[in-house]
């Protein structure tokens, strides 16, 4: 009774074992897909870091190309109402110039009435 006894004790011992040595490498399978899972997920964070850099970049450059755009329209607005201010003073200057040759034209007229008034003397 005492050796089936045993041989039960044993049977259930090397049972045991196997199941152990089962469950033992179901851990280290476990283990080495969490370490590359684990791998994947710092591979995907360095990859987030990354791309978060290249937008921030990407906003400083839009932001100074924005400040660079403004830069250039008030640029513009000036150039643009130097040039009306310009085209104002080209008029007066050119309104001036008709007044003035219509006086030298009736000053010569004066002068060419008074010759012949002095030659009809």
């Amino acid at each position: 009774a005492q050796s089936a006894e045993l041989r039960q004790v044993q049977d259930a011992k090397k049972v045991l074992e196997q199941k152990l040595h089962k469950a033992e490498e179901t851990v280290k399978v476990r283990e080495a897909r969490v370490a590359a899972q684990s791998s994947e997920v710092h591979r995907i964070q360095d990859e987030k870091k990354a791309l978060e850099e290249k937008l921030h970049k990407a906003g400083e450059t839009e932001k100074a190309s924005e400040t660079k755009v403004a830069a250039q329209s008030a640029e513009l607005r000036q150039v643009q109402d130097a040039k009306k201010v310009l085209e104002q003073k080209l008029h007066k200057a050119e309104e001036t110039v008709k007044v003035r040759e219509a006086r030298v034209a009736a000053q010569s007229s004066e002068v060419h009435r008074i010759q012949d008034e002095k030659k009809a003397l």
